[in-house]
């Protein structure tokens, strides 16, 4: 299963005959990560502020899960005793929405975005500079998936960091 740009998987959905868009058919059983790639991922890639990438199941003509990938930056204080810099604001990547569609659950596509959200990560840092990754989870569940892969709470937050300097 490749991962692409969801720009491209559009191209690609309107070379074949769908009775709907794929889009329409993802689902992971939380509606706020269903809704933001059905009505948000497209105008956040138009306008600049986030790129979303999808799992394609192109044999099944499925969406099997999706990142959406921006740039942020953290307050230090934030993040003390969490990433040791000297740099305010700390610049990062934003994992603003991670989702696998229930159809491909027990498969680790979680974890195959997520490196894949790494490796973008690490091409970032080569080109512009950034020390470390940031997550928004939407609950506990999300909350010890990113825990398991290393991301340290940022407490009385939803977000997650990990600094870049793990990845090595």
């Amino acid at each position: 299963m490749d991962i692409i740009k969801l720009s491209s998987c559009l191209e690609w959905e309107k070379s074949i005959s769908l009775d709907h868009g794929l889009r329409d058919s993802f689902d992971c059983g939380k509606s706020s990560l269903n809704n933001f790639l059905k009505q948000y991922a497209r105008q956040a890639d138009e306008h600049n502020t986030a790129r979303t990438f999808v799992a394609l199941d192109q044999e099944n003509k499925k969406i099997a899960g999706y990142v959406s990938l921006a740039n942020t930056s953290l307050e230090k204080q934030a993040a003390a005793g969490l990433i040791k810099t000297t740099v305010n604001p700390i610049p990062a990547l934003l994992i603003g929405r991670l989702a696998v569609d229930i159809n491909y659950r027990g498969q680790r596509l979680g974890e195959k975005l997520l490196v894949f959200a790494f490796e973008k990560a690490l091409a970032i840092n080569e080109m512009s500079g950034i020390q470390a990754i940031v997550v928004d989870t939407i609950d506990a569940e999300a909350e010890a998936f990113y825990d398991k892969y290393g991301f340290q709470k940022i407490k009385d937050t939803n977000k997650m960091i990990l600094s870049l300097k793990d990845l090595h």
